[in-house]
């Protein structure tokens, strides 16, 4: 681990434990093992509009730019919760028929 306070100690002694509760049991390590600067990509955990999944992103993107998760912010594509076919049919419908669309 390089020099610096570790992601469990930062996230106990700010107003962030929140980090510590989305960090992903499916991480092969452990929040004491990362830097709060860390550039490592883990799992974190999203559960928000109830429907529960994970997400990569580095540690300091989380702790510095305070990102959350790309998929509820419209970054990147989970099939089932925010794709075409799910969030609009009709359209996605369209797509598929060559002669219309």
């Amino acid at each position: 681990m390089s020099r610096g306070i570790s992601l469990l100690d930062y996230g106990k002694e700010s107003n962030r434990a929140y980090l510590l509760e989305e960090f992903s049991k499916n991480n092969i390590v452990e929040p004491k093992e990362l830097t709060k600067s860390s550039k490592d990509k883990v799992l974190w955990i999203c559960e928000k509009y109830g429907y529960n999944h994970e997400y990569d992103m580095s540690v300091s993107d989380r702790v510095y730019k305070n990102c959350h998760c790309p998929y509820c912010a419209g970054n990147r594509t989970l099939v089932g919760f925010n794709d075409l076919w799910t969030t609009n049919p009709t359209v996605a419908e369209l797509l598929e028929i060559k002669d219309i669309g």
